[in-house]
Formats: C-alpha cells, sequence, structure tokens
C-alpha cells in the first residue's frame, strides 16, 4: 500500500538521518500522487471539482479559478489534478528544504497528520505553500520580510480564503520579542476570550466575520459559504476542550525543546510561538464550525518544522525525545481531525489503504 510504503520510508530516513532529501522528495512525490488520484466514491470534494473544473462555474478564489480556466483547454479534470497536485507537493518540499534538510520528519508528520484532509481539501494544501513561504521570509529577513511575507500569503489566499487568516502572522511578528518573554500571558488572556464565545455561542460574531470575508476574499460566494459549510453549528464544550488538550500538547512538549535550543533556532522558536498564539486566537471560530480545526492543521507545520531543525542536534536522547513528540502529536491531530469531520472507516480506508 502506498500509504503504508510512504510512512515506512520517511520514517526510517528520519530516524538514520540518510538519504533525507531524496526519500522526503520521494514521499511528497508519492502524497501528490495519492492527492492527485482520489477515489471519487468516498471523496464528495473531488466531484465538486471535477464539476466546478467541466462546467467552468469560477466558483472558487480567483487564483485556483485562473488555473482551472487555463488548464481546461489543455487537460481532462483528472489529468489537471494529477499533474497541479505533483507539481504543489514539490513546491511543497522545496521550501520545506529551505527551512531545514531534515524534511522526512516532516513527511512522516504530514503523512499522518495532514494528508488525509489535504487529500480532500486541496485549496488548502495550496494556500498551505504560500503560508510557509511567506514564513520563510520572516525567518530569512525577519522584520524585512514582514512586507514580502504578507504579499505572498495574500496570494496563497487567491487560492483559499483560510489565508487571509494568516496574514496575521507578520503583523505577530512585529511584536515576536513580546510574544517570546510573556507567551503565557498572550495564551492566557486569548484562551479566556475564546472560552467566552464558546460559551455565549456564536450569534454575534457571525456577521462580523461574514462582512470581513466578503470585503477580502477573492471568493465571489465567500459570504455564503460563511454562513452556511463553514457555519455548521458550534462545537460542544466538550469537543471544544478535546481540541484545547490538543493545543496544550504542542504548546508545552514546543515549551520543553526551549532547553534545546541554541541562539541560531531563536528564530524558528518565535515562528512556532507566534504561530500558535494566532491559532489560540482562532480558537474563538471554532464557536462557528468545528471545520476551522484546519488552521491548526496549517499551524502545525510550524511545529514539526521547529523539531525538525533541532534533529540537528547530537544528542539521541534529545532526538527520541523529538521522534516522540512528533508522533504522538501527528496522532492526536489526526483522531481529532477524523471525530471532528466525521469521516466513516469507509472514507478513512479509501485515503490511506491504497
Amino acid at each position: 500500500m502506498i500509504w503504508i510504503s510512504l510512512l515506512l520510508i520517511s520514517f526510517l530516513s528520519a530516524i538514520t538521518r540518510k538519504f533525507e532529501r531524496i526519500c522526503g522528495l520521494f514521499s511528497f512525490l508519492g502524497i501528490g500522487y495519492l492527492v492527485g488520484t482520489p477515489n471519487y466514491q468516498y471523496n464528495g470534494d473531488a466531484v465538486v471539482y471535477m464539476n466546478s473544473y467541466a462546467t467552468r462555474s469560477n466558483q472558487f478564489e480567483k487564483g485556483y479559478n485562473w488555473l482551472t480556466n487555463i488548464a481546461s483547454n489543455q487537460f481532462d479534470y483528472a489529468t489537471f489534478r494529477l499533474y497541479s497536485s505533483l507539481i504543489l507537493y514539490v513546491l511543497i518540499f522545496i521550501v520545506i528544504l529551505m527551512f531545514t534538510k531534515h524534511v522526512t520528519i516532516i513527511s512522516f508528520f504530514y503523512a499522518i497528520a495532514m494528508f488525509p484532509f489535504d487529500n480532500d481539501q486541496v485549496r488548502n494544501a495550496m494556500a498551505s505553500l504560500f503560508i510557509l513561504l511567506g514564513a520563510y521570509f520572516l525567518i530569512r529577513w525577519d522584520k524585512k520580510g514582514i512586507i514580502p511575507a504578507f504579499i505572498i500569503i495574500f496570494i496563497g489566499s487567491l487560492f483559499h480564503s483560510l489565508a487571509l487568516f494568516f496574514l496575521l502572522l507578520p503583523v505577530i511578528w512585529i511584536i515576536r520579542k513580546s510574544i517570546q518573554n510573556h507567551f503565557k500571558s498572550y495564551f492566557v488572556m486569548l484562551s479566556i476570550v475564546a472560552l467566552v464565545f464558546e460559551i455565549l455561542g456564536s450569534s454575534n460574531l457571525l456577521p462580523f466575520l461574514t462582512a470581513l470575508i466578503t470585503r477580502f476574499s477573492s471568493r465571489v460566494d465567500a459570504a455564503n459559504n460563511m454562513s452556511t459549510i463553514y457555519n455548521a453549528g458550534s462545537t460542544h464544550l466538550l469537543f471544544w476542550s478535546t481540541f484545547y488538550a490538543i493545543t496544550l500538547y504542542f504548546i508545552v512538549t514546543g515549551y520543553t525543546l526551549k532547553k534545546g535550543l541554541n541562539n541560531k533556532y531563536e528564530k524558528y522558536y518565535s515562528l512556532f510561538l507566534c504561530s500558535f498564539i494566532l491559532w489560540t486566537s482562532a480558537f474563538i471560530l471554532l464557536t462557528i464550525s468545528v471545520d476551522y480545526v484546519r488552521i491548526l492543521r496549517v499551524v502545525s507545520f510550524f511545529y514539526i518544522i521547529l523539531i525538525a531543525k533541532l534533529m540537528s542536534e547530537s544528542f539521541k536522547t534529545f532526538h527520541f525525545k523529538l521522534y516522540a513528540y512528533s508522533f504522538i502529536g501527528a496522532i492526536l491531530l489526526m483522531a481529532i481531525q477524523i471525530k471532528g469531520y466525521g469521516l466513516s472507516l469507509e472514507t478513512i480506508k479509501s485515503i490511506i489503504a491504497r
């Protein structure tokens, strides 16, 4: 089975730290192939994409519409999906390689925690590429990278409006030193605000967000999408608490890695903290719909990138901790998304049993 083979290749390469680049490329190409050849019986989003492609309905964001309108003159949807998925995941591999040479620990994490859901939500994966690239400019150029990062992430919003939320990342980067010094205070404050919204409900929040997304999204039906598809009812408090507990897992384990840091990893640690401040503020959106867990899916990239950077340290006991943190985190993130999206066993099998 392809998915299991990709997991094994990534895992073995990560723990031995051998052939990481070639195995990482092979793994992301394999993921691209799986995304590019979906099972249409169980992948409802793929059917929607196929019908939109055939009719040129232009129902998505402008960037994705532009891409499909050009491709539809040359290819059928199956060919377009395969080619575009392979190119997308090669580009994701390249951007990850710009962050770290330890690519396979990231491909392993991605195959478990992200691929089963990006397999449906292909525009989400496209937006993730631009969010990652924008974040790289923050790492590379610090405050000089804020404007390029903002522009790149905005381009990502032309493929999925979700990226509009991540425009806050370069804004938050301006105060990254403050966040690094007072992270606990920011986290507690935002957690209390999110909890209040969860208890009181989203009736006052939805009109504001609908107006905001209408103003800035390039998707024609963005407002309707916000009030229907992404308004599937607020999460139950118990379920919200489970999300929160998983968030705490990522934050606490990431926080413990601070002891293994030296100055050359300081920006990666700042990126991790800033992204999780962003995610904690996004907890407010969970009062509208569980589907906003996809924000955590993107944010978790910065957690696993931090772990990958620390793989350069030579302590074997430290490496074991990193492997354990990443594996447990991936399983938790995968499990909560399966529960949140209500995926059936048949759907899960159609994704990973290939």
